[in-house]
Formats: C-alpha cells, sequence, structure tokens
C-alpha cells in the first residue's frame, strides 16, 4: 500500500511538473507574441518608411531562427541595431511611436545624448502597448566606446547580413558566424561569466548545432 501511494504521489507530482511547463510555454508565448507583434513588427515598419537600416539581434532574432519554436526561447526586450551616424533619427523615430527612458535614477543621465555615447552602447527605452515593451535601440554592439569593437569591425558586421521571417514579415539579422562572434563577445567581454545567464550559453549552443557554421 506504502508503495502504491508512494507511486501516486510521485505521478501526480509528474503531472503537475508538465501543467507547470505547459503554462510557463504558454505565458512565454504571450510574451514573445507581444514583443513581435506589438514591437518589432512597428519599430521596424517606422525605421523602415524613415529609411534607416535596422538590424534585429539576440533574442528578437534567435527565436525564429534556432529553436524549434519562438515560445521555447524567453525574452524580455527587444534589440536592434542602427547605424551610429543615424541613431539620433532613430531615437527620434521611435519616441514618436511612444518610447521613452524610464523613469528610473539609473536612466535619467542618458537623456542627453552627449552622455549617452560616454555611458553605454544603446539607448534603454520603454513603450509599445501598455507600456510593456522594454527596447534597446543600439548604435554599437559592445561597450562604451570603440576599443572592443573599432568602427571598421562595425563595418564588417554590417555587411554580414541575413534575413529571418516570423511567417508573415521578413527582418534583417546577423548571418550565423557574425551572430556567433557578436554573442559570445557579449556574455564574456560584455557581461562577463558571473554575469551572464544559462540563457546566452544556450543560445550559442543552439546556433552552433543550429545553423551551418562557416569555420574557414
Amino acid at each position: 500500500a506504502h508503495h502504491d501511494h508512494s507511486a501516486r504521489l510521485a505521478g501526480a507530482h509528474r503531472g503537475q511538473e508538465r501543467f507547470r511547463q505547459r503554462d510557463r510555454a504558454e505565458v512565454i508565448g504571450l510574451e514573445n507574441l507581444a514583443l513581435d507583434g506589438g514591437g518589432r513588427l512597428a519599430g521596424e515598419t517606422a525605421l523602415a518608411e524613415a529609411d534607416i537600416p535596422a538590424l534585429w539581434i539576440k533574442g528578437s532574432a534567435l527565436a525564429h531562427t534556432i529553436y524549434p519554436k519562438p515560445s521555447l526561447r524567453p525574452m524580455c526586450d527587444l534589440d536592434v541595431l542602427v547605424p551610429y551616424d543615424r541613431r539620433e533619427a532613430a531615437f527620434e523615430v521611435v519616441t514618436q511611436l511612444g518610447y521613452h527612458f524610464p523613469a528610473s535614477g539609473a536612466y535619467l543621465l542618458a537623456m542627453d545624448d552627449a552622455i549617452t555615447q560616454k555611458l553605454t552602447h544603446h539607448y534603454h527605452l520603454r513603450g509599445g502597448p501598455g507600456d510593456g515593451i522594454s527596447l534597446e535601440l543600439h548604435f554599437r554592439l559592445l561597450g562604451r566606446d570603440t576599443t572592443l569593437l573599432p568602427p571598421e569591425q562595425m563595418a564588417w558586421m554590417w555587411d554580414q547580413t541575413d534575413t529571418f521571417t516570423d511567417g508573415s514579415h521578413r527582418y534583417l539579422t546577423l548571418r550565423p558566424e557574425a551572430h556567433l562572434l557578436y554573442l559570445a563577445a557579449h556574455a564574456i567581454l560584455q557581461h562577463g561569466e558571473s554575469i551572464s545567464v544559462l540563457r546566452h550559453y544556450f543560445d550559442l549552443h543552439r546556433l552552433v548545432g543550429q545553423s551551418p557554421i562557416d569555420w574557414t
């Protein structure tokens, strides 16, 4: 009887875990849907109308290129790279969509573009439906200056582009080789091993395993 009771408990726990995983996947799917439809599509459309190239990086692109389903890759924000000399125009475009600097001490100084250029590599913004989307408008890929990625190497990155689709719209992203270099540098050189999370390393694992990498 004790064995039967233990078996029933174990079965119930497995069932609860399956439900939790299913519920978590549904939540991630809904969150990603909001980011894709409410954020990326609107941003891509507005930037294209302003003739500003937009290169979508990290989770926003990886969810659709190296994962079996986009809902399997959790996302907390959208990351888009624009040319450095178009950063101010791009900022104006997304502010017209309702994006703004968060009202927190960490980002108050970022409202001064001269300071932003010295302190960071992107504009960290909030907006979208219900003010629920975080948008990182990158004008550099790494670091606070050009030490880690000089302008000539940034030009190479812009030459290493590919496209992906969310089923209805097509977007620009990095080719697998360039994305691999960037993600590795982002995880180690920018965040460091003590801050990088498992998701960063799993992205690298999926990218190498699911993409035709040219190692030459």
